[in-house]
This record gives C-alpha cells, structure tokens and sequence, in this order.
C-alpha cells in the first residue's frame, strides 16, 4: 500500500497510523493548536513555548473554538497536537471545549491533545473540578493544571506541553503517544 501524504487525516487503517506516526520523525517541523475561549491565555502560553529552543521548525496555531473554518480546509497543514484550554473562573470555557471536543477526531485522543486547567486555585472558580475530570475521562485526555498568568508557572507549563507535542510529532525516539496516558494527571 502507498503511503498517504502527511496531510492526510488519519485513518482507521493501524498501518497508515503507524506509518504517519514514524515519518513524523523525519520531517522537520510540527504543527500545533491552541484552542480555548477568549480569556484563557492561549497567547501568552503559545508566546512561551515558541521562546523555547528546539531543533525543528514549531508551529502553534490558536482558535477560539473549533470546527475551524472550511475556506483553506484543503491546504491546511496537519495538526500534530491539540491543547485545549479550560479556565475555571470562566463558565463558557469549558463550554467552549465540550464543544469542541466534540469535533475533535476521535484519534486525537491517544497522546495527540490535552487540557490543560488554568484558575483551579481561583476564589472565582466558576466551574467544578468535578466537571473537568468528567470532561477528562470522557475523552481519556490528560489533565495539566496551572497558571499561564503566573511567569514561572507559565513556562513550566510550557516545556510540559513542549514535550507532548514532541512525542505526539514522532520526534522523541522510543517514546510513543500512549505513554502520554499513563501520565494523565500532571500538576505543576
């Protein structure tokens, strides 16, 4: 069988999955998005990880919510890894990721997407963390809590999701995307 373009969505097929997952490696950038509601610091977080050095090209995208648009659908580079944002201060954040999640290409959910939780601490907490877990199980995504507002934390949690998209990407030899499964709750 011909192997797909990296383009390709991937498919039911294991072997397209393992082959796309292994030319990652070989290829020298990786794409990434950054999906939260307005409020959530994707920005700042996006800003953090870029300042991080790496020896590939690192793409990060962001977006309030998805489906993304449908004009460009055909050009628009593949996304290697989703990291969705939840701010617990805000009662449409987790709405806006329920939704989206929702839209989400089932396969993304081993080892390719997180969410990370921002204002668990937060007096203001206008959402349970009960929902988040819930929302976390229901989706089997790991669960990165922390502050993107806080610069120390901020960066923490940048090298985090660094290394899951790395892995995600194929670019951590011996490290595949499972192994992002058993580490589900991380805390910084």
């Amino acid at each position: 069988m011909p192997a797909p373009p990296l383009s390709t969505a991937l498919v039911a097929d294991p072997s397209v999955y393992t082959w796309i997952h292994a030319s990652f490696g070989h290829c020298s950038s990786i794409r990434a998005k950054c999906v939260g509601a307005e409020g959530t610091s994707k920005h700042d977080l996006s800003l953090a990880i870029l300042k991080i050095p790496v020896k590939f090209s690192l793409q990060i995208r962001t977006a309030s919510s998805l489906p993304l648009p449908e004009e460009n659908a055909d050009t628009r580079p593949r996304i290697d890894f989703i990291c969705f944002l939840i701010n617990m201060a805000d009662r449409d954040s987790i709405q806006v990721v329920e939704k989206s999640l929702s839209l989400v290409d089932i396969r993304y959910f081993l080892g390719r997407a997180c969410l990370l939780v921002g204002g668990a601490h937060s007096h203001k907490r206008m959402t349970d963390i009960e929902q988040v877990t819930a929302l976390s199980d229901s989706y089997n995504l790991p669960l990165v809590f922390g502050d993107i507002k806080v610069e120390k934390e901020r960066d923490q949690l940048a090298r985090r999701i660094l290394c899951m998209v790395e892995i995600a990407a194929g670019f951590k030899e011996g490290v595949s995307p499972s192994v992002i499964d058993s580490t589900k709750y991380i805390s910084t």
